[in-house]
């Protein structure tokens, strides 16, 4: 260790780095809202058909719209806490 050259956190035998946001992270944001979208049109003509309502359609669109609103505000909490 006396060796290790300073200013760089190396005279405690560690070396920290910032962690930025990678590329990897951001195609998978990308493909998560892809997926979810595909989804949701999927849904969509699910239920058109099984329930021929389209006003039901739009409820329950809202309704699992809603909850993946709600998962992505506790992630973002989460997030902030630390946790």
């Amino acid at each position: 260790m006396q060796s290790a050259p300073t200013g760089f956190g190396l005279e405690s035998g560690y070396y920290q780095v910032s962690l930025n946001f990678y590329d990897l992270q951001s195609a998978l944001v990308r493909g998560a809202f892809l997926s979810t979208g595909i989804s949701l049109a999927f849904a969509f003509f699910v239920l058109v058909i099984m329930t021929r309502s389209f006003y039901l359609t739009i409820l329950s669109l809202v309704s699992i719209f809603g909850i993946g609103e709600r998962a992505k505000r506790v992630l973002r909490l989460r997030e902030k806490m630390g946790l």
